[in-house]
């Protein structure tokens, strides 16, 4: 994912920016520090989110007393995200895909490297926090699912939130001496070229997934077969995924799962993911609970300048005068913006990727730049326009002013419905 479009909140966690995730304080470990519902929340999980705040704020609070403070804030903080966890878990409507949670994931892991000086940096940082790369990525996937389920939740109840004219115009008069600057703005257009594995690589892989089926055909155990060949996080719980409704599922391997029945064995099944062995635990037609065996795809380094050389070319043609809307239609991989000829639209520098901000931040209006290397692939970009900082105004500025009218009415809105929840739910703060 090149860009963020998520909506922001004042109570959204705070790790989505920590450097890492830090280890726990020993103290008040097993103790509970509120309940919400049937969950509990710990004070070690309070502890870590106290570690990562302070750990970035730059701030940190001068006493205990100040820091006391600041717990109770962060719990509150987190029993309200509790709330809208559960409330987004009795929806069946909202739906977020594995491939959303491995590219918010991926991202959140780029950013998080970009705060460091070097790659080896962020290496002796792992090493000393006693985690490998792959251990981090794994634990930003299991968090990123219920923070995009619960955006959705908040956006789907407050899609059609409007502001008035009036309303706009009071906000600016409020708020205009506090309104930050307006940063650096950019319009963009991608092509993304992803970096696939050639097809002997394809294919030796279906090859070790059909010795795996041949295996467990033959008696091991498919729980078992997971914790030995999975390449996915759910390893460690036999591939067990969970239940799924229909549209939360990459489009093949929901297609394998319900088409088959309670207690069947499909596959190989290949996605953008790899080949994946399924065992279909239950299947009502409207939900479905799988166990899996992933055997990951990891392109070469000749997979890698494979892609990098169609980049090149493409770039090449755009030099000769071809179409980047052509190009793009006909090339990217990105299925929402190439249908509009890879128009991404208007972006502040801070949500693009930190890998590609150096890059993006040195472009001219109606340059060309690439291939650039990001998760996912290779980029070619285009800059077609851009806006220097500047102080905000309602005749420069009107869309940018209303849509912050809009945010804080937003605001207001959801504390209103959450004190409603804390109303309807069982919650017992206990620090």
């Amino acid at each position: 994912m090149l860009f963020r479009r998520a909506i922001r909140f004042v109570w959204a966690f705070l790790f989505w920016t920590a450097p890492l995730l830090l280890a726990q304080d020993t103290l008040l470990v097993d103790k509970v520090a509120a309940v919400v519902g049937k969950e509990v929340i710990t004070f070690s999980e309070l502890n870590l989110q106290t570690q990562m705040y302070l750990a970035q704020s730059g701030t940190p609070p001068s006493d205990s007393a100040g820091v006391a403070a600041l717990q109770k804030k962060l719990l509150d903080q987190m029993v309200t995200d509790q709330l809208l966890l559960q409330q987004a878990a009795q929806d069946s409507n909202l739906k977020v895909t594995p491939a959303e949670v491995s590219a918010a994931a991926e991202e959140q892991l780029a950013r998080v490297k970009s705060q460091f000086a070097s790659p080896a940096a962020f290496a002796a940082q792992l090493a000393r926090e006693g985690l490998t790369e792959r251990e981090l990525l794994k634990r930003y996937r299991e968090t990123v699912r219920g923070e995009l389920l619960k955006q959705r939740l908040i956006a789907s109840r407050l899609a059609k939130v409007t502001v008035a004219d009036f309303e706009v115009r009071k906000f600016y008069s409020d708020y205009k001496d506090s309104l930050p600057e307006s940063p650096k703005q950019v319009r963009l257009f991608q092509i993304l070229l992803p970096v696939e594995p050639a097809p002997a690589t394809l294919d030796s892989l279906q090859a070790k997934a059909d010795a795996v089926l041949a295996e467990i055909k033959t008696g091991l155990d498919f729980g078992e077969a997971a914790r030995r060949y999975s390449e996915d996080p759910s390893a460690e719980r036999g591939g067990d995924i969970g239940s799924y409704g229909r549209g939360e599922l990459v489009p093949e391997f929901e297609r394998a799962a319900f088409g088959a029945k309670t207690g069947e064995l499909v596959g190989p099944v290949k996605t953008v993911f790899g080949f994946h062995l399924i065992k279909v635990l239950a299947n009502d037609g409207r939900k479905v609970h799988t166990q899996h065996v992933l055997f990951g795809l990891h392109p070469s380094k000749t997979d890698s300048q494979r892609v990098a050389r169609l980049a090149d070319s493409l770039v090449a043609r755009l030099k000769s005068g071809a179409s980047f809307a052509e190009l793009a239609k006909a090339y990217s991989a990105d299925e929402e913006s190439k249908k509009s000829g890879g128009d991404l639209g208007w972006f502040e520098m801070g949500g693009i990727n930190p890998l590609l901000q150096p890059s993006v931040d040195s472009m001219k209006v109606g340059e060309y730049r690439g291939p650039l290397a990001a998760p996912g692939g290779y980029y070619i970009l285009h800059l077609a326009d851009q806006k220097a900082p500047h102080t905000l105004s309602l005749e420069e500025d009107w869309d940018t002013i209303k849509e912050m009218a809009r945010r804080k009415k937003t605001e207001r809105l959801v504390a209103d419905w959450v004190a409603e929840l804390k109303k309807k739910t069982y919650v017992d703060v206990r620090y």
